[in-house]
C-alpha cells in the first residue's frame, strides 16, 4: 500500500466506504531541521489515527482558511491531550474549516455512549482556576450509539451553538481549554442533603417541563443550596415554585 506523507504531518493509509483513514503523527521542528528520532524509512512514528467523511478536498489538503503553519500546531497541540479532548477540540476545528462532522467510529476500550457536556472556556488568567467560559452544551442522554460521535457532535455545538455566546473563530481554537463531562445516569433524591456540589450534578425539573442543569466540581460552588439555586435561576423557576430534585456523578476529563 502507498504511503504519503503531507505536508502537515498527516499520513494517508488508505480509503473505505467513501472516508479518509488518516493518521497523525507528531513531528518535532519543521524542515530540514525537524528531529527525526524513531522515524522509519522517513516516516514518522504513529501516534493515532482518525476517520474523516470526505469532502471535495482531502482532508490533509484543507481549504485556505487554514494555513499550513496553523495546522501543523494543531497536530502538535492535540496529541498532547487526553484522547477525548483532542477529539472535542479536533472536532471544533475540522467544523469551522469545512462545515461538516468529523467521523470518530468506537474504539476498542471506549465507554459505552453516556450524557455528555463540552465546556469551552479561554485560558486562566495568573491567579485564576478557570478562563471566560466561551461555550457550554450538553446532553443528559445519548443520542449517538458511538461516545466518540457524541462527543463530536456537542462539542461542535458548544463552539457554535451556545445562544449565550457569539460562535468561535478558527483562530481561537488552540487557545481554549477544554473539558469533556461523561455523566452517569441521574437519579432523584429527597433533599438538599442529598447532594454534594464537588461530587454531584443537579438537575432541577419545574412546572411546565423547565429543566435546569449544573455540572459537578464548578469552581467556586460548594454549597448545594447554592446549586440549586443556580440551576432554578437557569431554568427561570422560581423559589417558590414546586421542584423535583435529581444528581448524577460525571467523569470529568481536561
Amino acid at each position: 500500500m502507498e504511503v504519503n506523507i503531507d505536508a502537515f504531518g498527516g499520513v494517508k493509509i488508505g480509503s473505505d466506504s467513501g472516508f479518509e483513514m488518516v493518521a497523525v503523527r507528531r513531528v518535532e521542528g519543521s524542515g530540514d531541521s525537524g528531529r527525526t528520532n524513531g522515524w522509519t524509512d522517513g516516516i514518522p512514528p504513529l501516534v493515532a489515527t482518525t476517520k474523516v467523511s470526505r469532502i471535495d478536498q482531502d482532508v490533509h489538503r484543507l481549504p485556505a482558511l487554514h494555513p499550513p503553519p496553523f495546522l501543523r500546531y494543531a497536530v502538535d497541540v492535540s496529541v498532547n491531550e487526553h484522547p477525548f479532548v483532542a477529539l472535542a477540540r479536533d472536532a471544533i476545528r475540522y467544523y469551522l474549516a469545512t462545515g461538516e462532522f468529523l467521523d470518530s467510529p468506537t474504539e476498542p476500550g471506549d465507554p459505552p455512549s453516556s450524557g455528555v457536556f463540552v465546556s469551552l472556556h479561554d485560558g486562566a488568567p495568573p491567579g485564576q482556576i478557570e478562563g471566560r467560559l466561551r461555550g457550554c452544551i450538553g446532553s443528559v442522554r445519548p443520542r449517538n450509539d458511538s461516545l466518540r460521535n457524541e462527543i463530536v457532535r456537542l462539542a461542535v455545538a458548544a463552539a457554535t451553538s451556545d445562544p449565550r455566546f457569539a460562535p468561535l473563530q478558527p483562530g481561537e481554537v488552540d487557545d481554549l481549554d477544554v473539558t469533556v463531562y461523561l455523566l452517569a445516569d441521574p437519579e432523584p433524591i429527597d433533599s438538599l442533603d442529598d447532594l454534594d456540589p464537588s461530587r454531584y450534578g443537579v438537575i432541577v425539573d419545574g412546572p411546565g417541563g423547565r429543566t435546569g442543569l449544573l455540572l459537578p466540581a464548578i469552581p467556586g460552588i460548594s454549597e448545594a443550596v447554592e446549586q440549586v439555586d443556580i440551576a432554578r435561576r437557569k431554568a427561570s423557576i422560581s423559589p417558590s415554585d414546586p421542584i423535583r430534585l435529581s444528581r448524577f456523578e460525571a467523569t470529568i476529563i481536561k
